[in-house]
């Protein structure tokens, strides 16, 4: 990963300045000095550095540690990280789930391991243990000056993921992942895009009505501020400094980058929920089976239709989500997350103009005349099923066959109006506990009676039949099927997913068409037990007739 010389003697000076006094460096300080804010702001979206707070101060991240090359330093820094990991594994393994653990009690548990260990260790290993996805949530009291020493955190709440984690060599697999995601993004040479690769800088695509412009750059200033992006990895068309280049063909250029964008964020308000330009950047998008987040400012979640109805959107208004949103795309960009007191302010802005968005009418629904499917829910119903090996289909059996939950769709032909087939129907199903909104389980391609593939074509006059639920001699489960091309047949053949005894409220959700253009909602409430029991629902569970 190639550094100008510049950035390198930047990225020195803020590793001696951590490694040797536990302190942070000031931007402004490095700016003056060195008379370039684009090598600080390079450092920053590479992931060598991290803005502590909003007035810029940086700390080191691993790779920085890595790249700059002081051996010392290295050693200190993997020698704290595994110190610190190990502790943290066995505080998991003898502590209850989800215990608040404090650095009080980290540093006296490693004392007992290692004999003698420092606080000094404890705080620089969790610094750098920040960027590995094996804490729920940590915080701290501390409101330190940024030129104090560094104040990692109070206490924090250890993930089940500790469990799996190689200590020895934990750092090494994080900093290897961390240089391929990098050259993925910019090319081996750590800045450049590689030839043919027109789209490769664009990393984050938000997909917005111009009308909400403004709440489009309240999220662009909160995505560098959180994950210290630069202008030109963010295509955001209606805000100056993001927009298209001049000359191009709009229409091409949104097309090829709605694709490639490792990340794309479609902003679901009124204004883009009646724009034909959004509705058609996210089909595409779903189309691709790409990363998609759904973004909502004055909609809910049960006014959306089509392929949005069927991701997990979030909310603008609600703060906790606002940073779900930057730790998610953190994880799928792999660059990490700036300290939180950096950009909290900036959610803060979001959630006050998403709150100001008027509130969504009512959408407009396809007229009854217009040439449609007739998809209908039959009754459930209980049955026998087997599973053939050879050909990896779950089907109607009496040998070796267990006790499954089906639920049979049929598409009727209607009088005086043409009934179209749907083909490449698939089905979402969502197991939420009984009477709760807590989610179980999903299963994003329901398997099908008699099919080897995650999707099905129902015919005019045909019926399909859905597997909800089996009933295994170890247990219950669920079976997902995500194999849709017979090239890919011996890569993803159906998992039996294990599903707890209990009473569930189970949505399914149908959809079908390179966009989303059909799709239809379906509640039951399904009981797993020794004997299993499904009942169609009229409406979702709680809402009123």
């Amino acid at each position: 990963m190639p550094l100008s010389s510049t950035e390198q003697q930047i990225a020195k000076i803020v590793v001696d300045r951590f490694m040797n006094l536990k302190e942070c460096t000031s931007r402004k300080d490095l700016v003056t000095k060195f008379k370039s804010y684009k090598a600080v702001d390079r450092l920053i979206s590479i992931g060598l550095l991290s803005k502590l707070d909003n007035d810029g101060s940086l700390v080191p991240l691993s790779l920085g540690i890595e790249c700059v090359g002081d051996t010392e330093c290295l050693k200190r820094a993997k020698s704290s990280v595994e110190i610190t990991l190990q502790t943290l594994q066995n505080l998991y393994e003898i502590n209850p789930p989800r215990k608040q653990v404090t650095v009080n009690e980290v540093v006296t548990h490693a004392a007992k391991l290692y004999g003698s260990v420092t606080r000094e260790v404890i705080e620089l290993g969790l610094h750098f243990i920040e960027e590995f996805p094996i804490l729920e949530s940590y915080g701290s009291q501390s409101n330190q000056p940024s030129r104090e020493r560094v104040h990692v955190m109070d206490w924090m709440v250890i993930s089940e993921r500790i469990v799996a984690v190689d200590v020895r060599n934990a750092w090494d697999e994080h900093v290897r992942g961390r240089k391929a995601t990098l050259e993925a993004i910019t090319g081996p040479a750590g800045g450049t895009q590689r030839a043919g690769a027109e789209n490769q800088d664009i990393l984050v695509f938000i997909s917005h009505s111009s009308k909400d412009d403004e709440l489009a750059l309240a999220l662009v200033e909160l995505l560098k501020a959180g994950l210290g992006l630069l202008a030109h990895q963010i295509r955001c068309s209606s805000v100056d400094g993001y927009r298209l280049p001049a000359g191009v063909n709009t229409e091409s250029k949104l097309r090829d980058e709605v694709k490639a964008s490792r990340v794309v964020i479609g902003l679901i308000t009124p204004s883009s929920l009646s724009s034909a330009f959004v509705m058609f950047e996210l089909g595409a998008r779903w189309g691709a089976e790409r990363f998609l987040v759904p973004l909502l400012a004055g909609v809910r979640p049960s006014e959306l239709s089509g392929p949005l109805a069927l991701l997990n959107a979030l909310s603008s208004s609600n703060e906790s989500q606002l940073h779900q949103l930057l730790g998610d795309i953190s994880e799928q960009l792999g660059l990490p997350l700036q300290n939180a007191a950096s950009y909290v302010r900036y959610i803060s802005r979001v959630k006050v103009l998403s709150e100001g968005v008027p509130k969504s009418a009512a959408v407009p629904q396809v007229t009854p005349e217009a040439p449609r499917p007739n998809v209908g829910c039959l009754r459930p119903e209980l049955t026998s099923v087997a599973y053939d090996e050879e050909s990896d289909v779950w089907s109607r059996g009496s040998r070796e066959s267990v006790p499954a939950a089906v639920v049979p769709f049929s598409n009727e032909a209607r009088r005086g109006v043409r009934t179209l087939a749907v083909n490449g129907l698939r089905a979402r199903l969502t197991y939420f506990k009984q009477d709760s909104v807590e989610e179980v389980k999903r299963v994003d391609s329901g398997c099908w009676l008699g099919e080897a593939y995650r999707s099905v074509d129902l015919e005019v006059g045909g019926v399909v039949y859905l597997i909800a639920a089996l009933r295994t001699n170890n247990g219950a489960g669920v079976i997902a099927n995500p194999r849709h091309l017979a090239v890919r047949y011996s890569e993803d053949p159906t998992v039996l997913d294990y599903l707890p005894f209990g009473d569930y409220e189970l949505e399914v959700d149908l959809f079908a068409g390179a966009h989303g253009e059909y799709a239809e909602k379906y509640w039951f409430r399904l009981e797993v037990g020794e004997q299993l029991k499904i009942q169609r629902l009229n409406q979702r569970p709680g809402e009123a007739s």
